[in-house]
């Protein structure tokens, strides 16, 4: 029962944060919620910026982006 009062406070409270901007999925709310009980001060942004990992059998090499097609180098690590 403590925790269902503490989801629907959770959800109460992020989906009122965000009345005047864009809103968050609720599959995303409910994620973010079950995942992260404890969470507080949270604030959401909407980014036009993307990861992906790549990796190889001696390398990975996470590259990032920001829009569609600017892609950048953000971190190379051997694999040990």
């Amino acid at each position: 029962m403590k925790k269902l009062i503490l989801a629907l406070a959770m959800v109460f409270t992020l989906s009122s944060a965000f009345a005047n901007e864009e809103t968050v999925k609720k599959e995303v709310l409910n994620a973010f919620s079950s995942n992260f009980s404890n969470a507080s001060e949270i604030s959401w942004t909407i980014s036009d910026t993307y990861y992906i990992t790549v990796e190889n059998a001696n390398t990975k090499l996470v590259l990032k982006a920001n829009g569609s097609d600017d892609w950048s180098v953000f971190k190379k690590s051997d694999k040990s």
